[in-house]
């Protein structure tokens, strides 16, 4: 764990993120053992998904579990901008007041919320913690897109809805709206 330290990205209130030192494509995700759950339903959430054949487009790409003394945890695809650089929340360009591409504002992120929505709703990816700081803007070099790099996965005990996509697309739907009017239209309306 202290060889990670130097590499620390974020910490949350059950998950601490470390850039990979290793791979810098890649993004480490630990949990203490008295807090896993998370961290546990996530791993079986993306097996699942892998499993299914799901393209992980707008959430970044399991690469596997990871083994550290103490932690429970996994690695992910690093969701970075074509410079380099940690791509930023999508709510850090709506708060500014400014379009991702310089133009403006609505238009451009309403098509990539719209795009994101499409693809949770296609491949029936659920979104437990759908929040502003999970949803990131990666201007990548042939491609933007909006991705979801937190709280994913059903949180009930039996994860009905992740099987039966009508039950699916209700809880998305349910969730998006919420998103939508809690956390996005706010900003739009600055």
């Amino acid at each position: 764990m202290d060889e990670l330290r130097p590499f620390l990205l974020g910490q949350g209130t059950e998950r601490i993120v470390f850039r990979s030192p290793k791979e810098k494509d890649c993004v480490i995700k630990l949990s203490p053992l008295n807090a896993q759950k998370q961290t546990r339903r996530e791993i079986r959430y993306f097996r699942f998904l892998q499993k299914k054949g799901v393209p992980f487009l707008h959430i970044p790409q399991f690469k596997g579990e990871v083994k550290v003394a103490g932690y429970v945890g996994f690695k992910q695809e690093a969701v970075l901008d074509a410079d380099g650089s940690v791509s930023r929340p999508l709510t850090a360009y709506l708060e500014e007041g400014r379009g991702v591409f310089g133009g403006s504002l609505l238009p451009e992120t309403k098509a990539l919320l719209d795009e994101l929505l499409h693809y949770l709703l296609r491949y029936n990816v659920l979104p437990c913690d759908l929040t502003a700081p999970n949803v990131l803007l990666q201007c990548g070099a042939e491609r933007t897109r909006l991705v979801l790099i937190d709280g994913v996965g059903s949180m009930n005990g039996i994860p009905i809805a992740q099987y039966i996509p009508f039950l699916g697309r209700r809880q998305i739907k349910r969730k998006w709206q919420r998103f939508m009017t809690r956390r996005i239209e706010p900003v739009l309306k600055k």
